[in-house]
């Protein structure tokens, strides 16, 4: 790779993965999509005109003073309304008529795409500061970016993954001011505090992590003066100021305060009443829906994502080796906490998927435990990460946003309409899924096929790809350790 950079093979590896996919974002993504067009084509913050145009229907709505609102947090849609502008203004100067699936995928590409390679290079370089070799960085980079449902919700314009973007390039930039001190500490809390914001207004629940990188960032600055410590707080605060006084300002505007949201103006009567119990829809956790989003076949993270069992060897390690201690604690503190938000939020099963979406954005920061994994388990990670990896082809292939559903009467999950008694939602609904998609030609549509390739070549031509950029990689870190990269020692001595 040019200049020796073994991370820029790691980012087009994930930009390829997720432009190759894309499905319909459904009520959830055309609800933010839908305040995106109304910035760019009306000046407007309402969304009356689009809310149930045919290809931009949805219910995922706000109704305040006679009008319609996206429910949603805003970041999302406002990350695309750049994009959209050039889009909307040169298809105008070229007379050209888009449609509906056209601009959402354009979008959904250029805006989760390239936040799935930045999340994804952060946890790869996140990997390396805690001492990963770069076949290994790579090995658990890949398996908590591809091999859990951060791939499949980057083909769909939700929040969940460009959160989990943000919530990882903070980690990573408090890291480095951790592990080098002298090296731009203000600059690197500015982007921090940017991130926590950009997290926070784009996914509410990212909220429960923030607390954790908050108590985290006065790790790095133990030492320095008070002096020091609050010029560089400050510069954090600065940058979290910068979305949170959008988010604000949009709230106002719409709401008529700075601290009314969407979700307190819900349109659908079953949304209003589970999100105004509660806090915000929330509830004590329960003991039941836990073991449903973690280790329940039919459903559960750590079936859905195997590669995820080695995290507990991980994290014994971190404690152990006592050096990376905070970094293991944090990233145990974001899986914990956002799991049991799930287990105690209303719709703990995420209306229609595969497995427990409400989590997505504390994934990046399994990287953390897998990445110093020893040596002797490369084997077991790389083979289990290939397991997950095929396993969140499922969705892609099929539907990321299946007919499931949770019914509390009956105990039981529903798939199509009907009671599931089968062992496995993915395998014995999903594989049959991708079947009966084909066969009435309305398969999800992926490169390969766009491109006129059968079908059935999806899947080899993903992983030739994938495989080049990948040795890319390897000859990369190879030739980057033959030029004898500096100690850390010596770029901390200079600066």
């Amino acid at each position: 790779m040019p200049g020796n950079k073994p991370w820029l093979a790691v980012g087009l590896m994930l930009l390829f993965a997720a432009a190759y996919f894309y499905q319909d974002p459904e009520w959830n993504g055309n609800s933010r999509l839908n305040l995106t067009r109304a910035i760019v084509e009306r000046g407007s913050l309402q969304i009356d005109a689009y809310q149930s145009a045919p290809g931009w229907s949805t219910e995922d709505t706000a109704y305040f003073n006679g009008h319609y609102y996206t429910d949603k947090a805003v970041g999302s849609s406002l990350l695309a309304v750049p994009l959209y502008f050039l889009l909307y203004n040169l298809a105008a100067l070229l007379q050209l008529q888009l449609d509906s699936s056209l601009i959402k995928h354009l979008l959904t590409s250029m805006v989760l795409g390239i936040s799935f390679a930045a999340g994804g290079i952060a946890m790869y370089r996140t990997a390396e500061k805690l001492g990963a070799a770069p076949r290994m960085a790579l090995i658990a980079t890949l398996g908590v970016a591809l091999g859990t449902m951060l791939w499949p919700y980057s083909a769909v314009y939700y929040g969940h993954a460009l959160a989990a973007t943000f919530l990882i390039i903070a980690f990573y930039l408090l890291l480095s001011v951790r592990l080098e001190p002298l090296r731009q500490p203000a600059a690197r809390l500015f982007g921090a505090g940017l991130a926590l914001g950009l997290a926070f207004i784009t996914e509410y629940t990212a909220a429960l992590i923030i607390v954790g990188l908050l108590v985290y960032a006065a790790y790095p600055l133990k030492g320095r003066s008070l002096r020091a410590v609050t010029s560089l707080a400050l510069m954090g605060f600065l940058g979290a100021l910068i979305p949170l006084a959008i988010m604000f300002s949009y709230n106002a505007a719409v709401f008529g305060s700075p601290l009314a949201f969407g979700y307190s103006y819900e349109v659908s009567n079953t949304f209003q009443q589970g999100m105004s119990a509660g806090l915000m829809g929330i509830h004590v956790p329960r003991r039941s829906v836990l073991f449903h989003i973690t280790l329940d076949p039919k459903f559960g993270l750590f079936w859905q994502s195997p590669v995820l069992l080695l995290a507990p060897i991980g994290y014994f390690l971190l404690l152990r080796r006592r050096r990376y201690w905070a970094e293991g604690l944090v990233s145990a503190f974001a899986i914990g906490v956002m799991l049991l938000m799930n287990a105690g939020y209303y719709l703990w099963w995420g209306g229609h998927a595969f497995g427990p979406r409400l989590i997505i954005p504390a994934l990046p920061f399994l990287v953390i435990p897998l990445a110093v994994l020893p040596g002797a388990l490369e084997i077991p990670t790389l083979l289990l990460g290939a397991l997950s990896i095929g396993q969140m082809l499922i969705p892609l292939m099929g539907q990321i946003q299946p007919n499931i559903d949770f019914k509390d009467r009956l105990n039981s999950f529903l798939a199509g309409g009907t009671r599931f008694d089968g062992f496995s939602l993915m395998y014995q609904y999903g594989l049959p899924l991708i079947s009966r998609r084909l066969h009435d030609g309305v398969a999800s549509w992926n490169l390969a096929s766009a491109v006129g390739l059968p079908y059935s070549l999806s899947v080899p031509l993903l992983v030739a790809v994938e495989s080049v950029l990948a040795f890319l990689h390897l000859r990369s870190a190879r030739a980057l350790k033959a030029t004898g990269p500096r100690p850390l020692e010596d770029v901390q001595a200079e600066a």
